[in-house]
């Protein structure tokens, strides 16, 4: 009966797939007991299977199994593209941490996945090692326990290989909207959680990014609205930065401070954030997505401004996500770069001064207070909508206590009070 069984499910399957190999399939002998001898002459999927299922005689004609050979086909197609995808993405996310781990181990006193921050929204599956896995296309990774940081996390967002259908979907969006915004791809992002700063937790937003992404790395964030983009003559030069990139910053000071003064005076600044040493390294530049210092969040705030104690600081490097060793091990470097401007934020090497914090204070107290309006508007419209009504209601109960002979005077007085009105605009539209 097994055998029975399965004879039926390789012969629906295969029905589609090999109709145009016609002349070319042959039968194997043990296959053709099954077939009555008027029958044999015919094409093999136009032929009747005769066989007992559950001591029932049953009849199985290939032919008339197209389409589910096509979903069956369909199917199996899917789930080898699943487990193809998935492995590649796994590999790459475990080759990358594994060649970073010396580096993160040296500058973090713990790296795993058992300290990953509570409350955050991501995946619980099954994790490799230092990785916890959301489906087969993203990836945790988490380490603490260092000066100047509260935390780092390591996101890992990778091409659904193992999802066709995400991709076709992605494709055809893009495609309909004309977004130049990929919403999948091969990237690392690196976010290192900055500890309050007292009395408002305001660092100013800063940028770097490469310029072939520069409208991708700014399209849709409410943090890059506050920053500019540096596109004066010689602006790169001018502080010993590859052409390559794009500058984007709040304020001159916060440009200053990351990358050093204009020419040989900014030399020494430069020396002690050392990013340029980084940056402009050709192989290690490949794989620079963007660098954002920010303490604002990158969606706009529905719900209002957000109170000062809720307000987080922190820097984001975005990498290319490396497909070999040497390519890992030379993004390293912009990794280093990052703990290195973290201790030159903690260290005071990139302070402001008070004028320049003070002019970041009243921004955000500006954008905070549009940010308020905007989300009362709603309420504020309610409130009047309550209380025209509540009006309407009481000089209606007013009305109805008056004596019919009032309540007619009254209606005149109303009826002369209209004209009047239109009148008056119409002599206005004159």
């Amino acid at each position: 009966m097994k055998n029975d069984m399965l004879l039926t499910l390789l012969l629906s399957t295969v029905a589609f797939s090999s109709a145009g190999m016609v002349g070319a399939v042959e039968l194997p002998g043990f296959l053709k007991g099954a077939i009555p001898e008027q029958l044999q002459d015919l094409p093999w999927y136009e032929r009747s299977y005769e066989f007992t299922l559950i001591r029932t005689p049953v009849k199985v004609r290939p032919i008339d199994f197209k389409l589910e050979s096509l979903f069956l086909g369909i199917a199996f197609v899917y789930f080898i593209a699943h487990l193809i995808g998935k492995a590649r993405n796994r590999a790459l996310a475990k080759a990358w941490l594994k060649t970073a781990m010396p580096l993160l181990e040296d500058e973090f006193a713990f790296v795993g996945k058992e300290d990953a921050p509570a409350g955050h929204h991501f995946g619980t599956g099954e994790g490799d090692g230092k990785l916890v896995w959301n489906g087969g296309g993203e990836a945790l990774a988490y380490a603490s326990g260092r000066r100047g940081v509260d935390g780092l996390q390591i996101l890992f967002r990778l091409t659904p290989f193992h999802d066709p259908f995400e991709l076709l979907y992605t494709f055809l969006y893009n495609t309909a909207t004309g977004s130049s915004k990929p919403v999948i791809s091969d990237t690392i992002s690196l976010t290192f959680l900055l500890p309050f700063q007292s009395p408002d937790n305001i660092s100013g937003v800063f940028a770097i990014a490469e310029k072939s992404v520069l409208r991708e790395s700014r399209q849709g964030r409410f943090d890059m609205t506050f920053a500019k983009v540096l596109d004066g003559e010689n602006v790169n030069s001018q502080r010993q930065l590859d052409a390559r990139y794009a500058i984007m910053s709040e304020v001159g000071d916060l440009t200053d401070a990351f990358l050093g003064d204009i020419g040989d005076k900014g030399n020494a600044q430069r020396n002690r954030v050392g990013l340029q040493a980084a940056l402009n390294n050709s192989e290690a530049g490949n794989y620079l997505y963007s660098l954002v210092l920010s303490d604002q969040p990158e969606k706009r705030p529905e719900t209002g401004a957000i109170p000062v104690e809720k307000r987080k600081r922190k820097l984001v490097l975005t990498l290319r996500m490396p497909k070999s060793q040497s390519g890992a091990k030379a993004s390293l470097s912009l990794v280093e770069a990052a703990c290195n401007l973290v201790d030159a934020l903690e260290l005071g090497n990139a302070k402001l001064n008070n004028t320049t914090i003070n002019k970041l204070r009243q921004t955000r107290v500006a954008v905070d207070k549009e940010l308020t309006e905007e989300a009362t508007k709603y309420d504020r419209e309610d409130e009047e909508e309550a209380r025209q009504a509540a009006k309407k209601k009481a000089e209606q109960e007013k009305f109805d206590k008056l004596s019919p002979a009032e309540q007619e005077k009254k209606k005149q007085v109303e009826k002369k009070r209209q004209q009047r009105k239109a009148q008056g605009k119409q002599m206005t539209a004159r």
